[in-house]
């Protein structure tokens, strides 16, 4: 499916904030939905399996695709790859 969506966060210190992992990447709302925005900078293209939040670091969010591990400290609008966290061999369908 072309739109499938696979998880959703939900910032906990910023509630407007959400990111969505889907078959086509991420997406993030800055206004709790009311418009959404896709995400490139730091991702390959393709499906997005897990995203979250942290519960208590501002602005710190973590994806995984294709087996690997992505962080950002900006609430998802920059992302880069988790050094060592090579998760190839893995099925993540959730993060904590």
């Amino acid at each position: 499916p072309a739109n499938m969506i696979y998880d959703v966060a939900i910032s906990a210190g910023e509630p407007a904030a959400l990111l969505i992992a889907t078959a086509n990447g991420l997406m993030r709302s800055t206004d709790g939905g009311t418009s959404w925005a896709g995400l490139s900078a730091g991702l390959p293209h393709g499906t997005v399996r897990a995203v979250r939040f942290h519960p208590s670091r501002a602005g710190a969010a973590y994806a995984v695709q294709y087996g690997q591990l992505f962080a950002s400290s900006d609430s998802g609008a920059t992302w880069s790859a988790v050094a060592g966290a090579d998760l190839e061999d893995k099925t993540i369908r959730d993060l904590w």
